[in-house]
């Protein structure tokens, strides 16, 4: 399947691609969006804010504090978008032949977006970065998508 625009991914997050991506879940139920140069894992967590006493930028400051333990990865520092506010990491997972990944930590209310975004050579960071950038958080299209989600995997 193609994808190119809003892309729903579920708990209210969305993509915003401005190129086309093809799309298909991995053998875990896992969302991946790959073209030529790039290649999109996104994975979302929700939780009922109520019952979490932390605020989302808390648990976004623990969860920063756990990836920042790790010596592969180098800390691009914060970063926020349209309903959310994050962290950002570069790791390599083959620098002998460019290819680096962006992992980000996405915080809202009520949920958590993991995404990792992997491409090809040093000058492609920036278009990986804009990806990122344009997530979306809207909370009052969270039900809704979830249940259209649900109803496409047949849950």
């Amino acid at each position: 399947m193609i994808v190119q625009g809003e892309v729903g991914i579920g708990d209210g997050w969305w993509l915003v691609l401005e190129e086309p991506y093809e799309g298909e879940v991995n053998e875990e139920g896992g969302l991946i969006l790959s073209q030529e140069q790039r290649l999109i894992m996104p994975q979302s967590f929700s939780f009922d804010a109520e019952s979490v006493p932390e605020s989302p930028r808390q648990l976004l400051d623990d969860l920063v504090g756990e990836a920042k333990d790790s010596p592969d990865l180098v800390d691009l520092g914060p970063i926020t978008g349209t309903g959310w506010e994050g962290h950002l990491f570069r790791e390599p997972i083959d620098p002998d032949s460019g290819e680096y990944q962006l992992l980000a930590t996405l915080a809202a209310s009520g949920t958590i977006l993991n995404l990792a975004v992997r491409y090809i050579g040093p000058e492609a960071e920036t278009d990986a970065r804009d990806v990122i950038e344009r997530v979306v958080n809207d909370p009052d299209s969270r039900d809704e998508m979830n249940e259209q989600i649900r109803s496409q995997m047949g849950l």
